[in-house]
This record gives structure tokens, C-alpha cells and sequence, in this order.
């Protein structure tokens, strides 16, 4: 009889050590936090000169053709508050010039068509359904200060940026949306530059891009 109240007894000892581990849940956490993303749109996404006729050029051949003032709007919508500025690359084949010049296409002769330039109308800012101010940057450390004057798009490392409070060089201000009048003045390479025979297909190409802060 006193094996089997031996096999009882370690029984009974063990039985309190496994309700104890029972008593126990872990609870794990998953998720991912997100960075605010925002989108950029240029309304109707092209601007359309119609028929240009090579007899309304400039008369004299050597000079370029101012054709016309352009205007759009560019737009930025947020999914959350974000810190941001806007750069532009030239992706057109001629007429660039790398910095504030985005090209036109090339001629037959391999010579550009012309070019445009990017400048924002004047206190044509808006962040947040309110008046903004514009700034820039080229090394995005050094920003000039805030102003409701415009500042011409430029290429590399140029940075465009909208900030809440004029004359501040902090840099851009978090918004959920913004946008900004685009004044796009068009320019018409020199006769002397085009192919009279030429059938000439303006092909600009603009890529803006935002730049996360």
C-alpha cells in the first residue's frame, strides 16, 4: 500500500504548480505607424498653344519669340499634416537648360524649339485654405525668408516650399493641402534656329515632384 500513496502524494504536490501557469496571457501589440503622404495634380495636365504659324514669329530671325503668358494650377493633397516642398526636372529633349529653362522639343535640325519658365503668380498661395507664403531652399538647410512674391521653379537641388508666416526662414510649414497659380510664360526659338519646312510639335514635359522634410 505504500507505493501507491507515494504515486499520490507526488500527484497532489504537482497539481498546484500547473495552475499557477495557467494563470498567465501575453498580449502582443502589431501595427505600423505611416509618414503623411500627399499627391500633386496641375489642372487638366497640359497646356495646349494650339496652331502657331511660322509667318507670326518674330520678324526679325535672330531674336526669339515671346508667344504668350500661360497660367495653371497646381494643387497638393495631403493625407495627413506634412512637411514638404516642391522641386521640378526637365524631361523634355531640347531647349532646357537646367535650371530655370524647361524645354520645347527639338526641330528636324536637332536645334530647340524654344523653352518656358515656371514662376508662381504673384500671392497666388494658398495652405490650408489660407494665404501662404513662399520660400526656397538649395541645400534645404538654408531657407530664404517667407514672402508672397513669386520665386522661379529651378531644377537640381532647388526647393519650393510654402510657410504660414511671412518673413520666416524656417522653412515649410506642415499642411494638409495647398496650391499655388503657375505663370508660364512661353518662348519661341529664333527663325534663324527653325526648319521654315518643319511641321513643329511642341513636346514640354515638366515633372513636379514633392520632397518629404
Amino acid at each position: 500500500m505504500n507505493p501507491c500513496g507515494c504515486l499520490i502524494g507526488v500527484a497532489l504536490a504537482l497539481a498546484p504548480i500547473g495552475v499557477r501557469a495557467s494563470d498567465r496571457a501575453d498580449l502582443s501589440v502589431a501595427g505600423t505607424i505611416m509618414p503623411s503622404s500627399c499627391e500633386a495634380f496641375v489642372r487638366g495636365g497640359q497646356l495646349d498653344l494650339g496652331v502657331i504659324h511660322f509667318a507670326d514669329l518674330n520678324p526679325d530671325e535672330t531674336q526669339p519669340t515671346h508667344l504668350v503668358d500661360k497660367e495653371n494650377k497646381l494643387d497638393i493633397l495631403c493625407n495627413g499634416p506634412a512637411r514638404f516642398a516642391l522641386g521640378a526636372t526637365d524631361l523634355s529633349d531640347g531647349g532646357g537648360n537646367g535650371r530655370n529653362f524647361f524645354g520645347l522639343g527639338l526641330g528636324s535640325n536637332d536645334k530647340s524649339i524654344g523653352h518656358i519658365t515656371i514662376s508662381e503668380r504673384n500671392d497666388g498661395f494658398m495652405a490650408d485654405g489660407k494665404r501662404a507664403y513662399l520660400t526656397a531652399t538649395e541645400d534645404r538647410e538654408l531657407w530664404f525668408a517667407s514672402s508672397k512674391s513669386p520665386i522661379p521653379f529651378s531644377q537640381a537641388d532647388y526647393l519650393l516650399g510654402l510657410n504660414k508666416t511671412e518673413g520666416s526662414s524656417a522653412g515649410p510649414d506642415f499642411v494638409r493641402q495647398a496650391s499655388m497659380w503657375l505663370f508660364i510664360p512661353v518662348t519661341i526659338a529664333p527663325k534663324a534656329d527653325l526648319v521654315p519646312g518643319d511641321e513643329l510639335v511642341l513636346a514640354g514635359n515638366v515633372l513636379f515632384e514633392i520632397k518629404y522634410l
